[in-house]
């Protein structure tokens, strides 16, 4: 009986998990250059930890079930909540600001099509204890540096607003939460519509005047009166112009509002427009009231999240994934005998660097050295009675078809065959 595997779900081949894990390495290594340090949380958390903050469509999308006693439990969509979690259970008496970064896989019950999918990745970073706009610059400025080393700077758009504007402005005209995170929500969607069946006249001609905004001096007209609104745009423009005095390219988009409701300040996203639909590769804000929202203290905090399937697209796109070359030197072990000193050779050679692997299925001498070339090895190892009677191995060089016996003492020299 053939199963498939399930819809949204993918396989990652031997290439595809070298430029992967090259990514990987290339993010965790630039996290690390920061001072962050990786930590990782339970695949399924309590199922309330996102319903507490997380916003609705993020709720329709996920995966929910209850284990053996009942209780409802789910799998992370996303993992700002369990970070913050995981900060209000262990790391909250640790010093401050605490930088930590993350790599996982995340999972939502959504339609797959091109650059989404029910199981996906993110790579991303928090900081926690924070209030300063210094630690959003730095957010942003590490997000954009990743975009630059591996894209052609024209490749990419990284877009900066200010929930706090929208929040501020409603805020001042009396609407309650839930009623701003609707509102957010359409603004995120462009569903602009939505806004006027939803707000009073006015204050719709004043929210639709911030998100249609082409400029400051637009947004200022829109909100004038309201201080809140007037705060969050002078902590923006602040932001903004650390960014530019550190050479990050940036634009000021007024509706990015990001699909999350514990955003409370600046939000940002990047995006790749030759991906099409979707654009949006990473993404992030601030969000001061999460932690005490979660059960923990007042603690300010910034984050962003990767989309590590999406990068990797507009890598393959724009032709920046590294080779798929193995590093180090690379042999064929080939044992015509089933003596134990096979395993010993193999061990040895590794120990000098070599990658070795060691022909198992009882292939005959042509065919092994016929798969090895095929495989693009570097050497072939062959290991027989005669050459353990004799104390050598068999050496080919697979480039050049010359061989050599090499002495079992010796076996640094079979590079050099």
């Amino acid at each position: 009986m053939r199963i498939a595997r399930p819809k949204g779900t993918r396989d990652f081949e031997p290439e595809e998990m070298r430029a992967r894990r090259w990514l990987e390495g290339f993010l965790r290594e630039r996290f690390r250059s920061y001072g962050y340090e990786e930590v990782l949380t339970p695949t399924f958390e309590h199922a309330r930890l996102f319903e507490e903050k997380s916003g609705e469509e993020i709720l329709e999308e996920m995966y929910v079930f209850e284990d053996k006693k009942g209780r409802r439990l789910a799998l992370r969509p996303e993992m700002t909540a369990p970070v913050v979690r995981m900060y209000n259970d262990s790391l909250k008496t640790r010093p401050h600001p605490l930088k930590l970064c993350y790599f996982v896989n995340c999972f939502r019950y959504e339609q797959p099509q091109r650059g989404r999918w029910r199981e996906f990745w993110q790579a991303g970073v928090e900081i926690l204890g924070s209030s300063e706009p210094e630690a959003d610059v730095e957010v942003i400025e590490l997000t954009h540096g990743i975009f630059d080393d591996l894209l052609p700077s024209d490749a990419f758009e990284t877009r900066v607003g200010h929930l706090g504007i929208l929040r501020g402005l409603l805020e001042e005209h009396g609407i309650g939460e839930e009623r701003q995170n609707r509102v957010a929500h359409l603004v995120d969607k462009g569903e602009l519509e939505g806004v006027r069946e939803l707000l009073p006249e006015d204050v719709t001609e004043r929210v639709l005047g911030i998100v249609t905004a082409e400029s400051v001096s637009e947004v200022e007209e829109a909100i004038a009166g309201a201080e809140p609104a007037e705060e969050a745009l002078e902590n923006l423009l602040t932001i903004s112009d650390q960014l530019k005095e550190a050479g990050v390219e940036h634009e000021l988009d007024f509706s990015v509002a990001r699909g999350l409701d514990y955003y409370t300040g600046m939000v940002f996203e990047v995006h790749v427009p030759e991906l099409g639909g979707g654009s949006q590769c990473a993404g992030g804000g601030r969000y001061d009231t999460l932690v005490r929202d979660l059960g923990g203290p007042d603690v300010p905090a910034v984050g962003m999240a990767i989309g590590f399937d999406r990068l990797l697209m507009a890598l393959e796109l724009y032709d920046r994934v590294p080779g798929e070359e193995l590093e180090g030197t690379r042999a064929l072990l080939i044992p015509l005998t089933r003596s134990g000193k096979v395993w010993e050779v193999a061990r040895e050679l590794r120990e000098l660097g070599w990658i070795v692997d060691v022909e198992v299925s009882g292939k005959s001498l042509r065919k092994a050295l016929s798969m090895a070339d095929s495989k693009g090895y570097d050497y072939a190892v062959i290991v027989g009675d005669r050459e353990l009677e004799g104390g050598y191995v068999s050496v080919k060089n697979l480039e050049t078809g010359e061989q050599e016996e090499v002495p079992l003492n010796e076996l640094e020299r079979a590079a050099e065959v």
